[in-house]
């Protein structure tokens, strides 16, 4: 039912402004009105048109029937229509104002203009018309161009406006009015992408284990971070990659076996050739990630092992799958290579999480100097980024070969490669108890 509509009525139905009021003054529900006298119209074929009022009504938050207005002038019903209105249109202030427009012919050459002094009205129409044409010129300064939209939606189907940066390109308000354009253009990147790599892909897997609280997930994190690549964290439970927004690396946090992949599900994820899906609530997310990162107080032999398969389902497969091997303790990071059958040590480095977290104690407002953890890492990884990604056969130099200060790790400490505010650390939480 609508809150505002509007009707016309013939002069020679002996109606005039005075009978017209008189209706009007018979019903409180009306609360504005506006009565417009057309008598300067010519219709198509040159004639003069009849002479004839348009009314408009408004009811305020009341809803009224049409056919009951219709008989209070004494008309078909088809002769009162609903004034449309968006749903933004809360109080019909927009919907009012252009259908007054319409009446004063402001906008339509050819026709014979009506000033607003000419109608009859029970508010400042000179006022309302003002307001209106303010809201609309505020409402449009809102609205993209349709070359806007179409350059965004674009560059969300070719990955360069991605669900995890997309508020770095789209202010909030278009966000909302185009959400469902960019969603449809990143379904069509995703078969894009999947077309154009044939279903491959180049992904490395480092393996980080050790007793809890010894910076396993932070120095992940960081290490991603120096790369440029972003960052996801799985999170717990049956549809761990609910929250994935195409994120160029993914932690696999503090793994147990079935807790949450079965051994089928962690070959497909860690696999470095072919793409894979990671299951989600509604909907599976292909994974565009070219690095995975697995933490768990687990050995890989010993998360292998609790999986209890046969002899088919032979480790090997899930131990090459891992670039490097990490075994974080307290102090030191001992790192491994898988080579000839057997995890080999190929180098170490001291646990940077206690210089870290003292450095961190004193304020926030102070600057972290680091001397960089993981300024030596192969050149040849920082050139990958989140553009190039290592070859199948690549031979991966150990990155944490240098003595460097550090981060905590199930506290999600963020670290400073260089200079860096503190306040900027995403993951600080100094107040958070640490081991040490």
């Amino acid at each position: 039912m609508p809150k505002h509509c509007e009707t016309v009525l013939y002069a020679e139905d002996n109606w005039d402004v005075p009978n017209i009021l008189k209706v009007l003054g018979k019903h409180d529900s009306i609360k504005k009105y506006v009565i417009a006298l057309h008598d300067q119209d010519v219709l198509a074929d040159g004639t003069p048109a009849k002479p004839h009022f348009h009314i408009y009504l408004n009811f305020g938050t009341t809803n009224v029937q049409l056919p009951q207005v219709a008989k209070w002038f004494g008309v078909k019903e088809q002769s009162v229509e609903k004034i449309k209105s968006d749903k933004s249109d809360r109080n019909q202030s927009m919907g009012m104002y252009y259908t007054i427009k319409y009446y004063t012919h402001q906008d339509e050459p050819g026709k014979h203009v009506y000033p607003l002094s000419s109608f009859t009205a029970n508010f400042d129409l000179e006022q309302a018309q003002k307001t209106g044409t303010e809201k609309l010129k505020k409402r449009e300064q809102g609205r993209a161009s349709k070359q806007e939209v179409e350059e965004i939606c674009n560059k969300c189907a070719d990955g360069t406006i991605t669900p995890d940066n997309f508020h770095e390109y789209v202010r909030p308000t278009l966000y909302v009015d185009i959400k469902t354009k960019m969603e449809r253009a990143w379904q069509y990147y995703d078969q894009d992408f999947q077309r154009k790599t044939e279903g491959t892909r180049d992904c490395v897997t480092i393996y980080a284990y050790g007793q809890s609280g010894t910076g396993k997930s932070t120095i992940c994190r960081l290490y991603a971070k120096e790369l440029g690549l972003t960052v996801y964290k799985a999170t717990c439970g049956k549809d761990c990659f609910d929250e994935y927004q195409d994120e160029q690396s993914v932690i696999l946090d503090d793994l147990r076996p079935y807790e949450p992949f079965s051994h089928l599900q962690l070959l497909d994820l860690t696999d470095p050739h072919y793409l894979s899906k990671a299951q989600a609530r509604y909907k599976n997310k292909i994974l565009k990630n070219s690095f995975v990162f697995i933490t768990s107080v687990l050995s890989p032999q010993a998360l292998w092992n609790g999986f209890g398969l046969s002899a088919i389902d032979s480790s090997v497969q899930f131990y090459r799958r891992i670039a490097e091997l990490w075994e974080v303790t307290k102090d030191t990071i001992y790192i491994y290579k898988y080579m000839n059958g057997e995890f080999q040590l190929t180098g170490t480095a001291p646990n940077p999480v206690p210089e870290y977290i003292r450095q961190q104690k004193p304020s926030r407002s102070e600057t972290l100097q680091s001397s960089g953890i993981f300024q030596k890492i192969h050149t040849e990884y920082k050139q990958m980024g989140s553009q190039q990604m290592p070859s199948a056969n690549r031979t991966l130099n150990s990155p944490l070969r240098a003595e460097k200060p550090g981060v905590d790790d199930d506290d999600d400490i963020d670290l400073g490669i260089s200079e860096i505010p503190i306040e900027s650390l995403e993951y600080l939480d100094i107040e958070q108890e640490t081991p040490f």
